[in-house]
């Protein structure tokens, strides 16, 4: 027998593209959202950040560990 462990998830953040493709589904469980802006440094030489989406869920989703 295999046992999956699981943890609820009810705040995620999403790249934008992840949240970009949502299904109608997906986007019906949002609650809220805040744009996560880009954090820019002088060391900074990662390009492709374009920052993030934090959504706050009205149902938890569960994922696998």
């Amino acid at each position: 027998m295999t046992t999956i462990e699981t943890f609820e998830l009810d705040v995620e953040d999403l790249s934008i593209e992840r949240f970009m493709s949502l299904t109608e589904e997906e986007k019906e469980n949002i609650d809220s959202i805040k744009i996560i802006p880009p954090k820019f440094t002088n060391t900074d030489t990662d390009f492709d950040d374009f920052g993030k989406i934090r959504v706050r869920y009205k149902i938890p989703n569960y994922k696998a560990l």
